[in-house]
């Protein structure tokens, strides 16, 4: 992601900042996923997860189909992914 925030002209601080909502999504998966695995089990947990990397996947390609104006578009996405990562991350 930082090569195609290089494309769209933005800065080195831009580009580290961004990393920011990645990290704080990422974090917010862990702590979710600790809590669904106990309420809803591995089973279900590990489907729901799978599911949102998929969309979010879906999401990079169709964003990657049209001239970005924005990282949003990308970022979006990525943030889902660190979400879902971070759940994934638990010890089941």
């Amino acid at each position: 992601m930082p090569e195609i925030m290089n494309q769209l002209g933005y800065s080195a601080k831009d580009i580290g900042l961004s990393f920011i909502p990645q990290t704080v999504a990422f974090m917010v998966g862990g702590y979710a996923g600790k809590k669904l695995v106990a309420k809803l089990g591995d089973d279900a947990v590990l489907k729901q997860l799978l599911g949102l990397e998929t969309v979010a996947i879906l999401m990079v390609f169709v964003a990657c189909q049209w001239e970005l104006s924005s990282v949003w578009p990308i970022l979006l996405p990525f943030c889902l992914l660190a979400v879902a990562n971070g759940a994934s991350t638990q010890s089941w």
